[in-house]
């Protein structure tokens, strides 16, 4: 429970009992009014944290790769690809597709053929090289782009971006990514989950020539902590449990479970990114969402290791870290 929270439940609880005698409320008000006016005297200039920092990527390293790839698009107009290369392009088309089929073998097809896909695809890279494979997801991202810009002008999911990305709308709607029919994230993050959605669908996501740059995995990390979301299990069981709420209170409880939820994977996020950039100020981000969470000695003990550590964020863990013990303290 919030500090808010906290004086607001203490305050409702106090006010009910008093109910018999109204001149209780104002005695019952006093151990609030000098525990919160005395925290704030031994711990001045606390404030309370709301944001977590994000990764930043190099805005000009993602705008040349995105040159970079419509340039290889371009080539390979005139330049006609492989027979082999087509088929890996047409093998990938009818994987995407198999999201949309509504019958008891389809996972047992989808499986099969992302094998397929998969085989096909390294089977090119040995033989071929890499180069057939870039121009045809350069060629495929530019379509995929192109079929996207015009879902979001008219609401229509067409046959040709379904080929080419899947069920990704109700995917990017679940996390954020668009809402409704407008596209909530810029093209050059579509570029970069593009680019990542190719890799993994035909097995090249850890192949040097085809793995995501430094600065597409920041803005990945950017993207996910930004638009932050329960795990799937969670949200269908908050959604099955929102069908059959019937008071506001237990809509409020569900939508306070699923904010928990959402803070609850940001915190796997921020561990798994900082493993990876260990430039990033993990142990700011980690008091942030702990407080959100409630879990304000742990969030303490963050903002003092960050204020420790000294840099550009150890003035704020300062102030956030005199929050975390007010609330502590009166918890």
């Amino acid at each position: 429970m919030g500090f808010a929270s906290w004086l607001r439940e203490r305050w409702r609880l106090d006010a009910e009992a008093a109910k018999a005698d109204p001149r209780d409320l104002l005695l019952a008000a006093v151990p609030i009014i000098v525990g919160v006016v005395g925290a704030s005297l031994l711990f001045p200039r606390a404030v309370v944290p709301v944001r977590i920092p994000l990764p930043v990527p190099d805005a000009q390293v993602l705008a040349a790769e995105v040159r970079a790839e419509a340039q290889r698009a371009t080539k390979s107009a005139g330049e006609p690809l492989s027979a082999p290369v087509r088929e890996v392009g047409g093998a990938f088309r009818a994987w995407n597709l198999l999201a949309f089929r509504d019958d008891d073998s389809v996972v047992h097809d989808a499986h099969l053929q992302a094998t397929h896909l998969g085989a096909l695809a390294r089977g090119v890279r040995e033989r071929e090289g890499a180069d057939g494979l870039l121009a045809l997801r350069a060629v495929e991202m530019s379509a995929f782009l192109t079929e996207l810009h015009r879902f979001e002008a008219s609401n229509e999911e067409t046959s040709e971006l379904r080929e080419l990305g899947g069920n990704v709308i109700a995917r990017m709607r679940d996390v954020g990514f668009i809402d409704g029919h407008r596209l909530a994230v810029s093209n050059t993050s579509w570029h970069v989950l593009y680019k990542l959605l190719w890799n993994r669908s035909v097995g090249l996501a850890d192949d040097p020539l085809f793995a995501l740059s430094l600065d597409d995995e920041r803005e990945m990390a950017r993207l996910q902590l930004a638009y932050p979301h329960p795990s799937e299990v969670e949200r269908l069981e908050v959604a099955s449990e929102r069908s059959r709420a019937k008071t506001r209170e237990a809509c409020e409880a569900l939508a306070k479970r699923e904010a928990d939820a959402a803070d609850r994977w940001r915190l796997q996020k921020v561990d798994a990114w900082a493993v990876r950039d260990p430039s990033y100020p993990r142990d700011f981000a980690r008091g942030v969402l702990l407080f959100r969470l409630g879990r304000y000695p742990e969030s303490a003990r963050s903002f003092q290791a960050s204020r420790e550590a000294g840099g550009a964020y150890a003035q704020r863990a300062f102030f956030h870290e005199r929050a975390a013990l007010v609330a502590s303290a009166v918890e």
